[in-house]
């Protein structure tokens, strides 16, 4: 039995849709909380075992998201995000301490919490 040339095109291309379905799939999946309706869901398996303690509704309220959510000053801190992997300023339970931001966190800046949003100041 021999595979015609329109047969072999038509299942290569079907390969490479499921291999680029799955890719993209597990790259999107992030293993954080997600606030969803109001509530903490864990989506995959978040680093931090219990969820986040400031009020999720206020971060969908609000158009803040939540990693960069505070209520006061000490819910802020500068480094790498646990997730994103990137330097950010944000709520300290999303830094990861092993992640250096020398570059970004500079000695002469400071972070606070300025309408419920952690910003870095001078």
């Amino acid at each position: 039995m021999t595979i015609k040339k329109n047969q072999l095109v038509l299942l290569s291309l079907t390969v490479f849709v499921v291999v680029l379905f799955f890719g993209f799939n597990s790259i999107s999946s992030q293993d954080e909380w997600m606030c969803q309706g109001g509530k903490w869901i864990a989506n995959g398996n978040p680093s931090e075992d219990t969820k986040p303690i400031f009020d999720c509704k206020k971060t969908v309220n609000k158009g803040i998201v939540y990693d960069v959510y505070c209520e006061q000053d000490t819910d802020c801190s500068c480094g790498g995000h646990t997730t994103k992997r990137s330097c950010f300023v944000g709520n300290k339970r999303y830094i990861d301490p092993a992640i250096k931001c020398d570059k970004l966190c500079a000695s002469n800046s400071k972070t606070q919490c300025v309408r419920n949003q952690c910003k870095q100041v001078k």
